[in-house]
């Protein structure tokens, strides 16, 4: 194949490829159906997934609280032991911030508990503010 031959074929191959390209995009971005054949089938599931994600990250919330209550931790000197800032903190303890592992790990030694503990224990009610 010669030079100006492989720069043709090439060209065209580039062409068909942002042809494709611009084609799935628009595809991408059309409203999808919400009922019908072309339904997600594992929409139902996702949600239950979602809502099992924010029920954990609550439940977490609520022992990390504790604890760091149990303490006498503030949340700033929580914080400044994590590593992180004070409205993170609360943001995990509302259940609001999605932990790493590495936060979990950080948040288990410094509350001299388990990564195990803060996931699975049963969360005692926490007493209101007077």
């Amino acid at each position: 194949m010669g030079f100006r031959r492989a720069v043709c074929a090439s060209d065209q191959l580039a062409q068909a490829a942002l042809w494709q390209g611009s084609a799935w995009r628009r595809w991408a971005h059309e409203p999808q159906p919400t009922e019908g054949p072309y339904t997600d089938p594992l929409a139902e599931r996702k949600q239950e997934v979602a809502e099992e994600l924010d029920l954990l990250l609550n439940r977490i919330g609520l022992r990390v609280l504790r604890r760091r209550q149990e303490l006498g931790l503030s949340q700033r000197e929580l914080a400044e032991r994590l590593g992180i800032q004070r409205p993170n903190v609360g943001r995990i303890e509302r259940g609001e911030q999605n932990l790493t592992l590495g936060t979990m790990c950080k948040l288990a030694a410094e509350l001299g508990t388990t990564v195990e503990e803060l996931i699975v224990a049963e969360p005692k009610s926490v007493p209101a503010k007077r």
